[in-house]
């Protein structure tokens, strides 16, 4: 980006208490689900009055923007901002990542049919709790949802939430993200995590040990069984998996059994195209 408009986004920043979600501030809605060149269209029909309130969260008034010129100075300057990007980086970006997105969206879905809709939500974020009768989700505080009162789930699928647990509950609807890592890398230097995905999937004996993971959970006592191999040289293996975050633990007794991580497997297309793109 421009360092001019670097500076610009901390202008706006500044102003927001750091939460560029424009949108968000909308009072309407059914604005949340319009495109976004349909909402840049109504931020700049807006008075200056509520673009102010807006823009200050509703919490307070720009004192330095409360006269008609300096509002209306400040709505110009902010749509010149946000059709800035919109046109100059989000087209570009969105052209190149919605393939992506709507891909890992059809996976999604299908694997919540696969292994039922409240496992898929547990599985969403170590911060999702769900019990018998309650979903229960800790941010700032505990929120706790009745299984009887939800009606409509939403899965939105997000390029920049991690580690965030998002989170909409309104009457009986929840909306909840599931993320699809697309990340921007210096040609001359790739990352260490993407490297060490590539390097944990690069030997024939965890590509075996993935794909019994991918039916179930499993134990290094019963992949040395299956594989014929000894527990050490299983153990030996998962461990690289596990520092790749191909594979997570959960204690079950005596023992640990791996769970496949489902959505790096997902990704790997993903990642492939982020290390080999120009852009």
């Amino acid at each position: 980006m421009k360092l001019d408009f670097i500076e610009e986004i901390k202008f706006f920043s500044s102003l927001s208490e750091d939460y560029l979600r424009f949108y968000g501030f909308l009072k309407d809605k059914k604005l949340w689900e319009s495109s976004l060149s349909e909402i840049l269209f109504h931020i700049g029909a807006l008075d200056y009055h509520t673009f102010v309130y807006i823009m200050a969260n509703e919490r307070k008034k720009l004192e330095q923007f409360k006269n008609k010129a300096n509002g209306m100075d400040l709505q110009k300057r902010c749509m010149s901002f946000l059709k800035t990007y919109y046109y100059d980086y989000f087209v570009n970006d969105i052209s190149y990542a919605e393939p992506f997105l709507i891909r890992k969206l059809k996976k999604e879905y299908d694997y919540c049919q696969k292994i039922g809709l409240y496992s898929y939500i547990h599985a969403l974020h170590p911060r999702i709790e769900v019990t018998n009768e309650k979903i229960n989700f800790y941010k700032y505080q505990l929120f706790e949802i009745n299984k009887s009162s939800i009606k409509e789930v939403i899965i939105h699928v997000d390029s920049y939430i991690m580690p965030h647990l998002l989170l909409g509950i309104e009457q009986s609807r929840i909306d909840l993200t599931t993320p699809v890592y697309l990340t921007s890398y210096n040609e001359n230097h790739l990352p260490q995590d993407t490297l060490n995905i590539f390097k944990g999937l690069a030997d024939g004996t965890r590509l075996t040990i993935i794909k019994y993971l991918y039916d179930r959970p499993m134990s290094t006592q019963g992949l040395a069984i299956e594989l014929s191999l000894t527990e050490a040289c299983i153990s030996k293996h998962l461990k690289i998996l596990y520092k790749a975050g191909i594979v997570s633990k959960e204690r079950d007794g005596n023992y640990i059994n791996y769970h496949l991580n489902q959505r790096v497997i997902d990704s790997l297309v993903v990642y492939m195209y982020e290390l080999i793109s120009k852009q």
